[in-house]
């Protein structure tokens, strides 16, 4: 029996998670789910945005489905929990996957997995200056070399072929040059196809439409543009599942925010969540339920349930019964 701590967290998180958990409750017997609260709603009411009993039971778990959390720096006293989390679990790895659902969404079929530290494992500090802001961060070059090595994994074991090194050493001339040095160094006699480019360039190819990649390896810095430029031509974020690894924990969320704009009308769209929760069943080599999940998904895509946020006319609740029908009876 496996041990899932559920985080549903703000704005349309609890809706969105709570799809995943039913299907994945359908799908197997064999994940214990355990729910807890945290966020910025919890800070509001309990003035702590994460609970004493989540961070001391956390590393019990197996793994973690995490909703959505809100960012609100004007809060006093307010600190994004997902720090705590990632420094509690070592979460220093984030992986992206960045897959076309349905050929006629978004413009441009997309296949790819991207790479990059865990943000919250880098240390950035912004200070007054005289003219304005001076920003520091701290990339250790052990981090750099962690991400290359379970970039080298992922890509062995699901059969990628080429990698890509994103890079900004026309900006940060050593320490990009040198995260570039250690990439090579580690995927050196993978048998994989290697190659590097600019971050500038990289934009640049995913707006003109002639993107070829198959597997991304970069820093955080430059993962949010890639991952959202290249989420954008394949329908968007609501479509994009992220899983931050630790030692012996996983957290797996979307990757979109929490948009309180939308909460409680039946509108979010929790295919990204669903997704996650199919890398989790992977993560738990459970590979039959996880594509079952995965293929319910896209199903319902090809069948025309498309989410208003993608053009379509189908809710939050009448896209999860859709998911929910095809888990209880797999075409």
């Amino acid at each position: 029996m496996k041990k899932v701590l559920v985080l549903p967290g703000d704005g349309i998180g609890p809706e969105v998670i709570s799809a995943t958990v039913q299907a994945i409750n359908i799908l197997t017997d064999e994940i214990e789910f355990r729910t807890e609260n945290i966020g910025l709603e919890y800070f509001r009411e309990k003035g702590r945005a994460i609970p004493k009993s989540v961070i001391n039971s956390i590393t019990e778990y197996d793994a973690v489905l995490l909703g959505t959390i809100s960012d609100a720096p004007e809060e006093k006293g307010y600190r994004n929990p997902d720090i705590e989390l990632a420094h509690i679990l070592n979460l220093q790895t984030s992986v992206r996957q960045i897959k076309s659902i349905h050929p006629e969404l978004g413009n441009m079929g997309v296949n790819a997995v991207m790479v990059s530290n865990n943000v919250h494992m880098t240390f950035i500090q912004e200070m007054d200056d005289v003219d304005g802001i001076m920003r520091e961060i701290s990339m250790p070059f052990d981090i750099c070399r962690k991400i290359c090595e379970d970039a080298k994994l992922i890509a062995l074991d699901s059969g990628r072929k080429k990698v890509t090194c994103i890079h900004g050493n026309h900006l940060f001339k050593n320490s990009d040059t040198k995260f570039m040095q250690i990439f090579y160094d580690v995927f050196s006699g993978s048998g994989l196809e290697l190659e590097n480019e600019t971050v500038v360039d990289a934009v640049a190819k995913i707006a003109s439409g002639k993107q070829d990649y198959d597997m991304i390896v970069t820093l955080e810095l430059y993962s949010k543009i890639i991952g959202d430029a290249l989420s954008a031509h394949m329908g968007g974020t609501y479509l994009t599942p992220i899983v931050d690894l630790g030692d012996d924990v996983a957290i797996f969320r979307p990757s979109h925010s929490e948009n309180k704009q939308i909460t409680s009308i039946n509108y979010a769209n929790p295919t990204a969540s669903l997704l996650s929760g199919a890398l989790m069943l992977e993560y738990f080599e459970m590979h039959d339920k996880a594509e079952i999940l995965r293929d319910a998904v896209v199903s319902a895509y090809k069948r025309g349930y498309e989410p208003r946020d993608v053009g379509g006319e189908y809710g939050t609740f009448d896209f999860t019964d859709e998911i929910i029908r095809y888990c209880n009876n797999p075409m």
